[in-house]
């Protein structure tokens, strides 16, 4: 059960893949069984559901199939230039010299002090307010260092949690 509080009421545990004794939980052994982790003697293992987003076990048309307790996707993936479609990164300036020292809310000059046509490089703001000091030619390059980025859905902060304690349910 999917609950909003900041810890498991009674009679619930979280599904944070926690090892429990099959003695002190032997109806949850006995639905669940040893899928989610545990050595199947003396301790199994419930879900572990954090950062993750649960699905239901079966196939679908074009899927490949989920049983149950299976665990799949990344919460970090890391690309390289070769998997981002082509693209490029623009830019702009002003076409005019240098105004401003502060760079905030501001935006590069496209002409030196006193030229006639743009440079062939773009001269920035800098705190000295240099007109001549240009920005470095790999400012628009590839970025990202193969780091890897967030890559779940949307979400919303919920805790998962199992029952431990209760009527024992019916099997038909």
């Amino acid at each position: 059960m999917m609950l909003p509080y900041t810890y498991s009421p009674y009679g619930w545990a979280y599904c944070n893949g926690q090892l429990m004794y099959i003695a002190q939980n032997q109806a949850l052994y006995a639905v669940i069984g040893p899928m989610y982790g545990g050595d199947a003697r003396t301790t199994f293992a419930v879900p572990k559901l954090q950062g993750c987003s649960p699905i239901s076990a079966g196939t679908g048309l074009g899927l490949t199939p989920r049983p149950l307790s299976y665990g799949g996707g990344y919460g970090t993936c890391a690309l390289n230039y070769t998997q981002m479609p082509a693209h490029t990164h623009q830019l702009y300036g002003q076409i005019g010299s240098a105004s401003v020292s502060d760079p905030i809310n501001a935006v590069p000059s496209i002409l030196r002090d006193n030229a006639a046509s743009p440079p062939t490089t773009i001269p920035r703001y800098n705190k000295t307010d240099d007109p001549d000091t240009y920005m470095d030619e790999g400012a628009l390059s590839y970025a990202g260092t193969s780091a890897p980025h967030e890559n779940r859905q949307p979400y919303l902060a919920l805790n998962f949690c199992i029952c431990i304690e209760g009527v024992f349910p019916m099997r038909n």
